[in-house]
């Protein structure tokens, strides 16, 4: 029986499933604005007592991961955007995109202390084509708060239309 093929005819024609994106922008038209997605972060150095730091990510205003979780670094460790739930937000003519990497004490991990922070604005977005991407140049977070920290914050720049 071909039950695949005959339920995704009923889901299209009740119109539960457009049949193509309702917002579909022209191939190689310039994006209208962007996503920027944390792409990596890696711990250079790392001075607590038991070796690691517990992070979180800020971003367009929402904490990375969510749920009061975080990630443990130790110096060389290198985390991808699923490891803080593809932290995201949009940057367009108006408005930029900002980023903090913070600090936080278990048990309670909540908003942490800012260690560092950076953004993006449509200078860095303008020339996209809409679905291309660009990396970031690195930014680096370092300094001093209670121990020595230094990371490395790669971000992924994607036009959308």
């Amino acid at each position: 029986m071909r039950l695949r093929p005959i339920l995704c005819g009923i889901v299209l024609t009740a119109g539960l499933v457009p049949a193509v994106p309702a917002h579909a922008a022209a191939a190689g038209s310039k994006a209208t604005y962007c996503s920027v997605s944390v792409y990596s972060v890696y711990a250079g150095d790392i001075a607590e007592r038991d070796g690691r730091d517990e992070i979180r990510i800020k971003a367009g205003g929402n904490l990375y991961p969510g749920d009061g979780f975080y990630k443990k670094f130790r110096t060389g460790d290198t985390f991808y955007s699923a490891a803080f739930d593809n932290a995201a937000t949009t940057v367009d003519k108006d408005s930029d995109a900002r980023f903090s990497l913070r600090e936080v004490k278990p048990p309670a991990a909540g908003g942490g202390t800012n260690l560092g922070s950076f953004r993006v604005t449509w200078k860095d977005c303008k020339n996209l084509q809409v679905g291309s991407y660009a990396f970031s140049t690195t930014k680096r977070v370092s300094g001093k708060y209670q121990t020595k920290y230094d990371y490395r914050v790669v971000l992924k720049i994607t036009g959308r239309g």
